[in-house]
This record gives C-alpha cells, structure tokens and sequence, in this order.
C-alpha cells in the first residue's frame, strides 16, 4: 500500500483521481490499523484510493471519521414558474438557491435528484436592463458551471439545473415549470 494516493473531492472524472491529492501513504504497515489525519479540513462525496500499477484494490474495515454536514437547501417537488418558485421561498423567509462555489454545487445536486421534473430551477436570473446575470440574494456569480453553449443571455431567462449527470445550468425561459430549490 505504500506510494497509495487519497484523492478526496466531489468529482467522478477519471474514477475519482481528478479530485485534490490529499496524502500519499508511506510506511503501510501489514496486519495493523493504519491511521492517516489531514492537517486541514477535507470536504467531498468521494475518497478514492489509487495504487499505481495495481488493476483491482479491495480496502477492508476502512473507518472514515469526520462531521456530518447539513443541507441549506430544501428541494420542494411543485411545479413552478421561476417567479413563482421565487415567492414562494420568499413567503417563507427562505430565496431560491444560490450556487457559489463547489461545496453549494454539490448540495444543491443532492436536492437536484429527488426531483420530479427533469430541471430544477435555482435562483439565477438574467438582466436586460444591465445585462448580466445575478443571484437573487445579491451574491456575486463567480462559480459556474454551465452547459456548453448554454448560456443564453436573453429577456425573461433563469436558470434550471439538470437533475441527473453532471447537474449542469442550462438557461430556460422563466415561464417552464419545474420543482426548485429553496435555500434554507
């Protein structure tokens, strides 16, 4: 097991490997408990072990301590214009979800998949007037994570997560009907 890499991260590419490296393992020692502590917080749905030059690694009695984290977004399965999927989490002193960064990405994908339609609506929505996109909470747009030619940069868009694959945003017509996602 010695030369092993952890990779932890929230990524499926390349089975896991094209999340961050965390540790190498050195001196693997047989027929004892071998513990590995990260000096910084490690965040991600996925831990991938890979030992170079092996085709088939079966890891047994692995134990994986850490803090269970909650969602701050709520998925709610109604069919709603944007609009309306915006008051109504607003009526109840919650907004539609913003997505700023990949740890939010992740929480809202776990939402995404319980739903009934096949997009869920998020709290993005284009200007005309300014012409740009903003989050309906004020926060800035610097994380993406668009579909290919996707971005349509028209009156009366916001938009909608894929809720299956890679959950990717995809500009639709605000009046669509599909489940949202409110953050709490």
């Amino acid at each position: 097991m010695s030369g092993a890499q952890i990779y932890i991260g929230n990524s499926r590419q390349n089975n896991g490997t094209a999340n961050p490296l965390r540790r190498t393992i050195q001196n693997f020692l047989k027929n004892v408990f071998n513990y590995y502590v990260f000096n910084t917080t490690v965040s991600g749905r996925y831990i991938t072990v890979f030992l170079p030059e092996v085709k088939n690694l079966i890891l047994c009695e692995v134990m994986i301590f850490g803090t269970i984290k909650e969602s701050s977004f709520e998925l709610v399965k109604e069919n709603k214009t944007w609009e309306d999927a915006l008051y109504y989490c607003r009526d109840r002193g919650m907004d539609l979800a913003s997505i700023v960064d990949e740890d939010t990405q992740v929480w809202a994908e776990l939402e995404a998949q319980k739903a009934d339609t096949p997009f869920v609506w998020l709290g993005l929505r284009y200007t005309c007037t300014l012409g740009f996109w903003f989050w309906v909470d004020d926060q800035r747009l610097e994380f993406s994570r668009w579909a290919p030619n996707n971005k349509t940069e028209k009156c009366d868009m916001s938009v909608a997560m894929d809720r299956q694959e890679d959950h990717l945003w995809y500009s639709k017509l605000d009046d669509k009907m599909f489940n949202f996602i409110c953050a709490k």
